[in-house]
């Protein structure tokens, strides 16, 4: 997959000619077949060697370097970044996923949400906004941390399982505590 001019390897432009049809890059996977050769889940695993997939990312780049580049067949530099962004993290991996898999959009409208989870959230958000207690702040900031690990692990399984839609809800639930551990990281901040 690479030739050498001189001293430099170049990404094979093969590579990226395959991975776009258009100028639109319908799997960010397609980006990265050394890397991610199954694809995304349920074809291969959710979990991502991010030091190969960083290899990889820079080899692209050079490939689409404008003094380099002979033929990218549209891929842009900044798909490149947005895709190696995207699968980077694990939210925005499965997110990606799910949006290969499922046109519709991730569950944030309160009315398709979990009652149970509603509740918890807003109980939780009180209790934040009442709180004067910073080892209360780190208590909860660290149960919502191991909730969210937890979630990642088993929405991994729904993913390479093929099970999308709890696959979107436990990502809808990992969203939800996300934004409860950014309240607590800044009630903490204020209480020091």
């Amino acid at each position: 997959m690479f030739k050498i001019y001189g001293a430099r390897q170049l990404y094979n432009s093969k590579v990226l000619n395959h991975a776009l049809q258009t100028r639109s890059v319908s799997s960010y996977y397609k980006l990265f077949p050394k890397t991610l050769t199954q694809g995304p889940p349920p074809h291969g695993p959710f979990d991502i060697d991010l030091k190969q997939l960083r290899q990889e990312y820079l080899q692209a780049q050079k490939a689409v370097h404008p003094d380099v580049a002979q033929n990218t067949n549209g891929v842009t530099s900044a798909q490149i970044s947005q895709a190696y962004k995207t699968l980077l993290q694990p939210i925005s991996r499965a997110e990606h996923i799910l949006s290969l898999n499922d046109s519709s959009p991730l569950v944030e409208d309160n009315n398709e949400v979990d009652n149970d989870l509603l509740i918890e959230v807003m109980d939780v958000s009180e209790q934040i906004q009442e709180s004067n207690d910073i080892s209360e702040i780190r208590d909860l900031e660290s149960r919502y941390n191991n909730r969210i690990s937890s979630d990642l692990s088993a929405m991994a399984k729904n993913l390479e399982a093929g099970d999308f839609g709890t696959a979107k809800k436990t990502l809808t639930r990992i969203n939800y505590y996300t934004k409860l551990i950014k309240s607590l990281d800044e009630k903490a901040e204020e209480l020091k």
